[in-house]
């Protein structure tokens, strides 16, 4: 049995192909990228790159934002988490990724669904728990959704987006480590709410030669 609870699984012929990667490298480049860089803060040539490649307006997310690199989404969102200085309460969708819910179980959040339809959560719900309760953290994966792989339209987002500035301190909690599956996605929280959005984005997935 396969557990996809977090993943995709590994499979076998990676390790060769991650071996012919390596061996390509000289002992000293190998060396070199071992090592914890001094800063896990991106410098400003390599935001922009990134910022451009995400489809973003680099001025407004460089004017709101730092981008730390990290060894996986899943780690990021793990960070985020066991930082978080809000409430440990955060409202996810009805359906939503397992990996997140472990992680928020281990940090002994509460977690709070709030409805949803084909399109994904439904702002006037969202609403009513934002008026009601103390979370001030909403998790969402809007693009090729896991498990469901639904795509949340851009009304939908826009209709959030408004939700969330409505209410001082609240964020979401952009997972779009699929996005790269989609060949046109709509615009991302983090384009259209950056000084509102904490961003996380997978390198490895759309780089790995499977």
């Amino acid at each position: 049995m396969l557990n996809l609870r977090v993943n995709y699984p590994s499979i076998p012929q990676e390790m060769p192909v991650f071996e012919n990667y390596v061996s390509q490298f000289s002992d000293a480049d190998r060396q070199r990228l071992l090592k914890t860089p001094a800063s896990f803060y991106v410098d400003e040539s390599n935001a922009r790159t990134l910022i451009d490649w995400l489809k973003a307006d680099y001025n407004e997310v460089n004017r709101v934002s730092r981008i730390a690199t990290l060894p996986s989404a899943n780690s990021a969102l793990f960070c985020v988490l066991s930082q978080y200085e809000g409430p440990r309460e955060v409202a996810i969708e009805t359906t939503t990724f397992p990996g997140f819910r472990m992680c928020a179980q281990h940090f002994g959040y509460q977690q709070i669904p709030v409805a949803c339809d084909e399109e994904g959560m439904l702002p006037e719900a969202l609403r009513e728990y934002l008026q009601s309760g103390q979370g001030r953290l909403i998790y969402l994966q809007p693009t090729v959704h896991n498990p469901t792989c639904f795509v949340m339209p851009l009304a939908r987002r826009q209709q959030l987006a408004a939700v969330v500035r409505a209410f001082p301190g609240v964020y979401i909690l952009e997972d779009d480590a699929y996005r790269f599956l989609h060949d046109n996605p709509p615009p991302s929280f983090l384009s259209l709410m950056p000084e509102r959005t904490i961003h996380v984005y997978s390198l490895s997935k759309p780089f790995n030669p499977f």
